[in-house]
């Protein structure tokens, strides 16, 4: 069995993998935000377990950036996961919602969110390119991150899935 920080990574590539096969379909534009939000976080969780500290229950990649930006050398635009984290949550719901007053995204929006995981895959030196399988070791402990536990402290209530408490 693999290490739970390659059972994250690999879960992230399969997310890089999805959104590179509906890069350019209009129709699917909200499914590709999505899945680039998901990659982008699962790779951030990845870091973290690979480093040692405790995966919180929370889908904001900006959050999850501030807990592993000790670990890694490279520093992330704040604003990309600001975007990212922006249409998260627009892309799973339907415009009746209120979420999307644009209506669907852009080929031009989800373009942008692929480009953004993109760049944080070049700065952490990763390569999603190649199709990988559960035989694949990704080994993401070699890399930049440390391997030290964090300081990071989580409180007693952790938020997830849109603002409910989750006890620990």
């Amino acid at each position: 069995m693999k290490p739970l920080h390659n059972e994250w990574i690999e879960f992230a590539k399969r997310d890089y993998y999805t959104l590179k096969k509906l890069d350019g379909d209009e129709y699917l534009t909200n499914i590709v935000l999505f899945h680039s939000q998901q990659c982008i976080e699962k790779l951030f969780k990845g870091i973290m377990e690979a480093s040692g500290a405790d995966v919180p229950r929370i889908h904001n990649t900006k959050k999850l950036y501030e807990l592993i930006a000790d670990v890694i050398d490279q520093p992330m635009d704040v604003d990309d996961l600001l975007y990212i984290d922006s249409v998260y949550i627009e892309s799973r719901y339907p415009a009746s919602f209120g979420l999307l007053p644009g209506g669907q995204p852009t080929l031009k929006e989800s373009q942008k969110a692929i480009e953004i995981v993109k760049k944080i895959l070049s700065l952490l030196d990763l390569d999603f390119e190649s199709r990988g399988g559960s035989d694949e070791n990704i080994d993401i402990k070699n890399r930049r991150f440390s391997s030290r536990k964090s300081d990071v402290v989580f409180g007693t209530t952790q938020r997830c899935c849109h603002d409910r408490a989750i006890e620990k």
